[in-house]
């Protein structure tokens, strides 16, 4: 018994079965087509949210880095040189360039904040920021500016800034390892999501292909054996053996076929007796 045996005894006609066998088709390669375009649209949006998410923070990270760097190189430097167009020459570029460039990082930074974690930090970085501004107000800052400090006042302002410096390079060394752990996280989602939807596409072109192949399989089973009936039958007839029907079951274009064979073996038979008898 085969599996043809389980499908309803009313054939349909060989124009509906091809149709049968499109509505199969298109759908499911529509399916695939619709999956593989959802997988590259997601995996653009991925990398468009990985590159504004993290690869953006870490850049804004690292300027703010630059700029914080440059203002504690140029404030130690302030303190041990004495001559005033030096002095003139660093301080406007501490004050007229390097700390309002800080002070527009660290807003934006602020306001780009999306989580706890990364809040903490960069209030952190924030506050110290403006610890370190208020040693560059101080009266002894602002005397090494102008001109000769006493060395040991000159070393004390040194030492403060060195420890603020410190404290801020390690926040922002801390943020660093944030945003990378987090760039390493955005970035195993993405893989996982990319090849979720990989074994989506492929399970739907391989369902397309089965549905396809069986439904394809089918109208040859249907089709084949019957052609060949048929071939059979008419090269029988041709011999002169008329004593088989083909008797098709069916309402198809093939089945019709077999049944105007049969008719016209049958007149062909009733034509001969009537020809035998007119000669008896």
């Amino acid at each position: 018994m085969t599996w043809t045996r389980f499908l309803p005894a009313r054939r349909l006609s060989v124009a509906a079965k091809f149709s049968l066998l499109l509505a199969v088709l298109v759908p499911c390669l529509s399916a695939t087509a619709w999956l593989g375009a959802r997988l590259e649209a997601r995996m653009k949006a991925d990398a468009d949210h990985l590159y504004s998410e993290n690869v953006v923070d870490i850049q804004r990270g690292a300027e703010l880095d630059a700029r914080l760097a440059e203002a504690g190189r140029i404030a130690l430097q302030i303190i041990p040189i004495t001559r005033p167009d030096r002095l003139g020459e660093l301080r406007s570029s501490l004050f007229g360039r390097i700390v309002p460039g800080v002070d527009a990082g660290l807003a934006e930074l602020l306001a780009t904040i999306n989580n706890p974690e990364e809040g903490a930090l960069a209030n952190k970085l924030a506050a110290d920021w403006q610890q370190l501004k208020a040693i560059f107000d101080s009266p002894n800052f602002q005397a090494a500016t102008h001109g000769p400090t006493d060395p040991l006042l000159a070393d004390r302002v040194a030492d403060q800034l060195a420890s603020k410096w410190a404290a801020m390079a390690a926040t922002l060394s801390e943020q660093r390892r944030f945003h990378a752990d987090e760039a390493h996280q955005t970035t195993v989602r993405i893989a996982r999501d990319n090849l979720r939807a990989h074994r989506e596409m492929v399970v739907s072109l391989l369902a397309a292909l089965l549905l396809g192949g069986g439904t394809l399989a089918w109208l040859i089973h249907d089709f084949v054996p019957r052609i060949r009936r048929y071939s059979k039958f008419a090269a029988r007839v041709a011999a002169g053996e008329m004593t088989e029907r083909l008797r098709p079951a069916g309402s198809d274009e093939l089945s019709d076929l077999g049944q105007v064979l049969d008719d016209m073996v049958d007149r062909r038979v009733t034509q001969q007796d009537d020809n035998r008898r007119q000669d008896e």
